[in-house]
């Protein structure tokens, strides 16, 4: 230590020399700074157990003793410990090794000290945004899946793993060659290249044997490429919508208005028919109301004639008016300017309903 006392004292990670038995032998000055203390004096003379002192966990010192006796050394030991003197609570990476006498024993460990809290709360924020996004993504009903730049799936949701009827270990590693039939497989697999190779993704229907029932269903598919910085393709993020109910529904939709169009145009055609069955007899009726008018009536007479002439020219409108219904349901309706006297109309209502009065 006395040859390399300038590097012991200059480095600006914590350097120790500790007894197996738990007793702080050497403290260089980084290290007594991290606890609290202002010199190696009052940080050797303060401490007197490491492990129940030092370590969070006490069992960790159990650990690392057990490390050292049987490798000679530790690498990258991380644990949470409390400063000596300010008690405060960091994480640490240990680097040590063990010096042994001429005999062969332990005499003591050397070794590193790093303060990695910061790096340390990085780790844990990142890998609760990673438990986090492997909740939602396995909260989605739709099938979600990554492969990377090879083919190989990197991961797969429970949605996927339920679709096609495969557990984990069995999709994760393996390609779509390992889990579809080869020319499903092929068509998959040049479609990831095609997106890889263009960094373009796409959005598209397609049709895949459910491996439970034996049915082709119809999935929306949507795939998106991953990228490295330099603009590399490295795989493919890809998500599977279940559209076979929303295809059932637009069939039926599509049946439901064609039986619908179907029974319009059947009340189009019988009201068209009818109108005109009706309008055959009522021009006979029509015409020989006028032929009668023409000829010697009493006043009573040409009267009763003159009321049969007005409803019958009536139930013709009305006949027209049905024709016209049809006109509109076939978009063809035309409108005319008619003069029209209300007095005379209104006279003729009352025409129409007297002898039914009286």
């Amino acid at each position: 230590m006395n040859d390399f006392s300038s590097l012991f004292n200059l480095m600006p990670i914590g350097a120790y020399r500790t007894s197996p038995e738990g007793q702080q032998l050497r403290a260089n000055p980084a290290l007594v700074k991290l606890n609290g203390y202002e010199s190696e004096a009052d940080l050797l003379d303060g401490v007197k157990d490491i492990a129940r002192e030092w370590y969070v966990d006490p069992n960790r010192r159990d650990e690392f003793k057990t490390l050292m006796a049987t490798k000679g050394r530790v690498r990258n030991f991380v644990s949470e410990i409390f400063g000596y003197k300010s008690r405060k609570r960091i994480w640490i990476r240990e680097n040590s090794h063990v010096v042994r006498n001429v005999a062969g024993e332990i005499v003591f460990y050397e070794g590193t000290v790093e303060d990695i809290s910061e790096q340390h709360e990085t780790e844990v924020s990142l890998q609760k945004e990673r438990l986090l996004m492997r909740e939602l993504i396995h909260s989605i009903p739709d099938a979600v899946w990554m492969v990377d730049a090879s083919g190989r799936y990197q991961m797969s949701n429970a949605a996927y793993l339920a679709r096609f009827a495969k557990p984990l270990d069995s999709v994760v590693g393996k390609t779509v060659f390992d889990l579809f039939p080869e020319d499903v497989a092929r068509r998959f697999r040049a479609a990831d290249e095609e997106i890889m190779a263009s960094g373009v993704g796409y959005r598209q229907m397609q049709t895949v044997v459910n491996p439970l029932s034996g049915k082709d269903e119809v999935f929306e598919v949507i795939k998106i490429p991953m990228r490295a910085s330099d603009g590399t393709g490295t795989g493919i993020i890809g998500l599977a919508r279940d559209v076979n109910a929303r295809e059932l529904a637009y069939a039926a939709l599509l049946e439901a208005k064609a039986s619908a169009e179907s029974a319009a145009n059947a009340k189009a055609d019988f009201l068209a028919n009818m109108s005109h069955e009706i309008r055959t007899p009522l021009n006979a009726v029509v015409g020989m109301s006028e032929l009668l008018m023409g000829t010697r009536l009493s006043p009573a007479q040409r009267e009763f004639a003159e009321t049969i002439r007005a409803s019958s020219q009536s139930l013709m409108m009305l006949v027209n008016d049905i024709l016209d219904f049809s006109k509109v349901e076939a978009g063809s309706m035309s409108l005319e300017r008619e003069p029209l006297s209300v007095a005379k109309s209104i006279e003729l209502a009352f025409d129409f309903v007297s002898t039914a009065a009286s």
